[in-house]
């Protein structure tokens, strides 16, 4: 099961369910920028608050900082469109919505 979400032009970012583990992929152009994998259960459990896109948003940005990415400023504008683009796509393999 793969989803792109192509809300960041020619930045398309795709997550993929493979059993129970969700790879997640971010490209510049037709380039992997970066990529990171976690189990479903992993995102179940991450519940800091009430509110579930809030709760996803901030799951990715552990995500990527566990990755050490020294270019990537999540507070830039064009970062956290990056990383709505990402939750949209994770939502959609979560909620079974892949329209």
């Amino acid at each position: 099961m793969k989803v792109i979400d192509k809300s960041v032009t020619d930045n398309p970012q795709i997550a993929e369910k493979k059993g129970e583990e969700i790879i997640v992929i971010s490209k510049f152009k037709k380039n992997i920028a970066f990529k990171y994998r976690f189990k479903i259960d992993e995102i179940q459990r991450f519940k800091p608050t009430f509110n579930e896109s809030y709760n996803l948003n901030q799951f990715i940005r552990t995500k990527i900082k566990e990755l050490k990415l020294k270019w990537f400023n999540e507070t830039e504008p064009f970062y956290t469109r990056i990383i709505d683009s990402q939750r949209c796509a994770i939502s959609k393999i979560l909620n079974g919505d892949l329209k």
